[in-house]
C-alpha cells in the first residue's frame, strides 16, 4: 500500500471474532454457500460456475456440487487444470468469449 502496510482480511475478521467473543461464517469462496445461496434464488434448473482459479472457483463449484468451467484469463493453466484434483473442470478455454463460442 502507498502509505504502508495494511492487516489483512483474517487478521481483521479474527480481531472481530474476539471483540464479539462470536466466530465468523465464511461466505466466500472456496466455500459454497454462496454458490447454495444463487442456486436457490434461482430455482430448478442445471448451473454452470465459470472462474478463471482453481483453487477458489472451480473449488467451490465442486463443493456445491455443480460443474465448473476454468478460463484462462486469471491465475491458472491448462497444466494446473489437469493436474487438478476430482472434480476437474468440464471445460477450459482461453477467454470467456472463447468458452461460449463453443
Amino acid at each position: 500500500m502507498p502509505d504502508g502496510f495494511w492487516p489483512g482480511t483474517g487478521a481483521l475478521v479474527r480481531a472481530v471474532e474476539v471483540a464479539s467473543g462470536q466466530s465468523a461464517v465464511v461466505v466466500g469462496k472456496p466455500q459454497p454457500q454462496l454458490i447454495i445461496s444463487a442456486l436457490d434464488r434461482l430455482g430448478e434448473g442445471r448451473a454452470l460456475m465459470i472462474g478463471d482459479r482453481i483453487d477458489t472457483d472451480i473449488a467451490a463449484a465442486a463443493k456445491a456440487h455443480i460443474d465448473a468451467a476454468l478460463v484462462l484469463t486469471g491465475g491458472a493453466t491448462r497444466e494446473q487444470a489437469a493436474a487438478a484434483p476430482d472434480p476437474k473442470p468440464v471445460a477450459v478455454a482461453d477467454t470467456l468469449a472463447d468458452l461460449v463460442l463453443r
